[in-house]
Parts: C-alpha cells; structure tokens; sequence
C-alpha cells in the first residue's frame, strides 16, 4: 500500500487536472459560442441601423420634397389669390361699365324725344349709336360671363390647393413623427451597439485569460503526463523486481521443500540405524563368548544436486550469456537474468537470439545485483526466455 501510495496520488492529480481542463474548455467553448453570438447580433444591429440610416434619409428626403411642394402649393395659392383679386378688380370694373352702359340705355330715348325737332343728319347718327352701344354690351357680358368662369375655376383651383395643403400638412406632420420615432430607435441602438462593444471588450479580456488558463493548465498536463510516464516505468520496474522477487521466493520455497524432504529422508535413515544398532547390541548381548560378529555397511544414498556450469568458453573470452525474463512492448525494454554479480555495467549492449536466428539488440540502462533493465535498440519480436550474449 506504501508503494501504491504516490501512483494513487498522482491518478487521483490527473483525474482533478482532467476535470479541471474539462471545465475551462467548456466555460471557453460557452464564451466563445456567446461571442459569436453577440458578434452576429452586432452585425444585423449595424445593419438595421444602416437601414434605418437609409429609411430616415430617404424620409429626409420625402420631407424636403413635401416642403418644396408645400411651399410651391402655397405659391400657387398665393398666386390664385391674386389673381381671384385681379378677377374680382376686374369684374368690379367690368360691372360698372355695364351699369354705365345701363344707365346711358336708359337716358338714350330721352336723348332720342327730346332730339326730335333736331336735323336729319342726327337722326341718321342715332341707329349707329345704339348698334355700338348693343355691340359694347355683348362684348361686355360675355367678358363677364368669361370672368365669371375664371373665377369659379379660380375657386375650385384654390379649394383643391387648399385640400392638398391639408393632406400635405398632414403627410408632413405624420413624416416628422416617424422622423423622430426613427431618431430615437437609432439612439436607442447606438446606446445598444456601445453596451454591446463593451461586453465584447469584457468577454475578449475574459477569453484571454481563460487562454492563458488554460495555456496554464496544458503545460501542468504536460508536466503531468511526464511524471506519470517515470511512473509507469517506476512501477514497471517495481513490477519486474517484484516478479524477480517473487521468483526468488518461488526458488527459495522449492529450496527449503527439496530441504525438508531431505532432512525428512536423513530422519528415517537415523531410525532405521537406530534400530538396526539395537538389534546388533542385542545380537552382541547373546553371543558374548564368540567372536567378533562383522555388522554390514550401512549405504546412505544422497541425490545429486544439478549444478548450472557456465560455458567454459564464455567465461574464458569474457562473454556474458543469459536470458530474458520479461518483455515490455509498449515502453520497449526487457528484464535480464544477469546483474552487477555477473559483471553488467549500464551501458553494455547484448545481442539476443532465438536459438540460432539473431532477433535484435538491447542496451542496459539500470542494473541490479541479480538481474538488469535494458532497453531494445532494435528487434520488436523478442520475448521471454530469449538468449542474451554481451558483445
């Protein structure tokens, strides 16, 4: 549990830094989602306010040209006016020549009786007279007639103007409440785009330094990453002097077993020469007299004990031979049966075969007094129990 103890902290490192980084990725992927958002509502708000823009000039526009008209409107009114007063003038003018014409029609016959006795070149004037006087008339009423025309169209122009100028004042009064209601939806969003443009600057510094964060938080990672690779190769190489030591342990309780069975075999053969030397004292009790009786040798055998001999030829050249306990694939390197006690130094490359076939070379990077680490050079087929020769 002691030696545990660092690799369940470090895990236990990694799961909260894990969590850690999850989270600021996930706060800066929200932050960056509402960027975009806010940036896309800035976009169509700069838009609706170019719109506006537009639509408020163009109504600008439409104003000025409503004014233009009302003032030519009021203009042409004045000028109606004028003219309705030069008509009336005229037709003053026209109905007191025709009171006068009247009133010298109605003096002509006196003219006429009392003129009787006159010569007879005035009686020839008087026709004459009264054929201009008739002729002034028609004349005169149909220029009164016409006058009279022009002044009912003069009327009906100035009633029509007077109509348009209601509508026109009307449009102009309708233009400045849109005028005005758009001028203030275009403060409205102005005021909007400058609250926007600092929550953009806010949410831009706030990004910032979650990027720094989490430049922060990949550099520990990174850090993390490399302590937990030592570890693991820590823990290999624990596992490997564990698996070296529960061989030893394996050898060692084989040991004591073949001892025991041994010592359990001595024991009988202690009985029985126990017994057979009571038998012999007995047998020498009863035959007192006779001669010396010749007991029969007692054979102990003992198993050979196999002994390894290393190779004479090997031990004569210097060549160190020995094989391979474990593979590591995934870290590549491999657990050798020879240790400081056979002469490996760090750095020694062995050469390993698979009987006679080479498979590939090692390079030993730690060594103890039994066995060594060392890792493959080149070869990715070697396995367990595979031969190593020194070069």
């Amino acid at each position: 549990m002691g030696r545990n103890l660092p690799l369940i902290i470090l895990l236990i490192l990694l799961i909260v830094s894990g969590f850690i980084a999850l989270k600021f990725y996930t706060d800066a992927q929200q932050l960056y989602t509402e960027k975009q958002n806010l940036v896309n509502e800035n976009t169509e708000l700069l838009n609706e306010n170019r719109s506006l823009k537009k639509h408020k000039e163009r109504l600008e526009k439409e104003s000025k040209e409503f004014e233009q008209r009302w003032r030519e409107v009021l203009q042409e009114l004045s000028e109606a006016e004028r003219k309705l007063k030069d008509d009336d003038a005229r037709y003053q003018q026209v109905r007191k020549e025709r009171d006068i014409l009247e009133k010298k029609l109605k003096e002509g016959p006196k003219v006429v009786v009392t003129e009787k006795p006159q010569a007879k070149q005035e009686d020839k004037a008087l026709p004459e007279h009264w054929e201009s006087v008739v002729r002034a008339k028609a004349e005169l009423e149909a220029q009164l007639e016409g006058l009279n025309k022009e002044l009912l169209d003069t009327r009906a122009k100035i009633a029509e103007l007077d109509k348009n100028n209601k509508e026109l004042s009307i449009k102009i009064d309708e233009l400045t409440k849109v005028k005005e209601r758009l001028e203030k939806d275009a403060e409205f969003k102005e005021r909007t785009m400058q609250i926007m443009s600092k929550d953009l600057v806010n949410e831009r510094e706030k990004r910032q330094a979650l990027d720094k964060e989490v430049g922060k938080l990949r550099d520990d990672n990174i850090g993390l990453k490399q302590e937990m690779i030592l570890a693991n190769k820590e823990k290999s190489r624990l596992q490997n002097n564990l698996k070296n030591a529960l061989e030893t342990r394996q050898d060692l309780e084989r040991k004591v077993s073949e001892i025991e069975k041994v010592l359990k075999e001595k024991s009988l053969l202690f009985e029985q020469l126990k017994d057979e030397l009571v038998d012999t004292l007995q047998v020498s009790e009863d035959i007192a007299a006779s001669s010396s009786v010749t007991l029969p040798p007692i054979v102990v055998e003992q198993k050979p004990q196999v002994k390894m001999q290393p190779d004479v030829g090997a031990v004569a050249t210097g060549i160190m031979q020995g094989n391979v306990l474990a593979v590591n694939q995934k870290e590549r390197f491999v657990i050798i049966d020879l240790g400081a006690d056979a002469g490996v130094n760090t750095g020694d490359v062995f050469e390993v075969y698979r009987g006679n076939r080479f498979i590939g070379l090692v390079e030993v990077i730690e060594t103890r007094r039994e066995v060594s680490a060392a890792d493959i050079k080149s070869g990715s087929a070697i396995v367990e129990n595979d031969t190593v020769i020194s070069k």
